[in-house]
């Protein structure tokens, strides 16, 4: 059977036990250790009938993973305590540890992401939230929707701040696009990109409608306005088919338009 590389072992390990550190100081190589769990600690630590050396020897026992059948009694005493020390300041188990790895992790908690975990986490809890913070973004997404919509209309719980969660993305490219290339992928989530970037005003348009604005009555003139622009109009000439009297017996004056006196006028 192939031997594992030193990396490959140490990614095999970080991912079953997730927390892992390695020590440089062991003179036929590194060892990789992980830190004391809470009851490890307890038991190791309560039980006032252990020497010390005893307990150095219990951590290095409990911890060591790296190499496998590491021999604790072949190594220096000095080697395995100081071995020992290291993998107890890194289980942070003082008082002064807990409040770092605190602080910490609440500033880790203003990452977005790991807030989107712990709402999908909620409304499924079936999930492990580490699991959870591995998915990729169309899943993630996904998931963070159906959460928003268990949460608030089966769970009567309101409050979320989606504008805040979908807000903290980042634009980052490798590399610019090749137009030789054509990846059907990319044109499909522009095309939703551009679909959801519209603005509110193009979204939606309202037909227009047309204001018939009330038409200006048109000003009547006077009697003697229309005698002084048509005097002949006004003139009685002894006949009984004069302007003036086909004027006024056939249409008001009053009532006739600039055009009608006009023709009225050049007929005479």
């Amino acid at each position: 059977m192939e031997e594992l590389r030193f990396d490959e072992i140490f990614t095999q390990l970080k991912d079953k036990y997730k927390t892992v550190f390695t020590y440089t100081g062991f003179p036929d190589g590194i060892v990789i250790y992980r830190p004391l769990t809470r009851s490890q600690y307890y038991e190791l630590f309560e039980n006032e009938q252990l020497m010390d050396v005893e307990r150095e020897d219990i951590v290095c026992y409990n911890c060591i993973l790296y190499p496998e059948n590491f021999d604790i009694g072949a190594q220096p005493a000095g080697l395995i305590a100081d071995l020992a020390q290291k993998i107890l300041d890194a289980s942070f188990m003082s008082k002064r540890g807990r409040e770092i790895l605190y602080l910490n992790a609440v500033d880790n908690m203003q990452n977005v992401d790991k807030q989107i975990s712990c709402v999908i986490h909620e409304a499924f809890p079936e999930y492990d939230i580490e699991d959870i913070d591995n998915w990729d973004m169309v899943r993630t997404m996904d998931f963070l929707a159906r959460s928003e919509w268990i949460l608030k209309n089966i769970h009567g719980r309101g409050g979320l701040d989606m504008e805040k969660l979908l807000d903290a993305g980042s634009n980052v490219s490798f590399k610019q696009d090749d137009p030789r290339l054509f990846n059907e992928e990319k044109q499909y989530f522009d095309k939703l990109r551009e679909q959801r970037e519209k603005p509110a005003s193009e979204e939606i348009k309202k037909p227009k409608q047309t204001v018939k604005r009330p038409q200006r009555r048109k000003q009547q003139m006077s009697e003697d306005e229309l005698k002084a622009m048509f005097p002949e109009a006004f003139v009685n000439q002894g006949d009984e088919n004069s302007i003036r009297e086909v004027a006024l017996s056939g249409k008001n004056p009053h009532d006739m338009t600039l055009a009608e006196l006009a023709e009225l006028r050049n007929n005479n």
